[in-house]
């Protein structure tokens, strides 16, 4: 099974928290935002 693939559009309050967690547990993102 290959890991799967994570994205994120705009992080806000709520996907920063989520996608800072995933990162701790080595988790690769692909993020977005639109105010960088």
């Amino acid at each position: 099974m290959s890991d799967p693939r994570i994205g994120f559009i705009g992080l806000g309050n709520v996907g920063g928290q989520l996608a800072g967690n995933l990162l701790r547990h080595g988790i690769e993102l692909t993020v977005r935002d639109l105010d960088p």
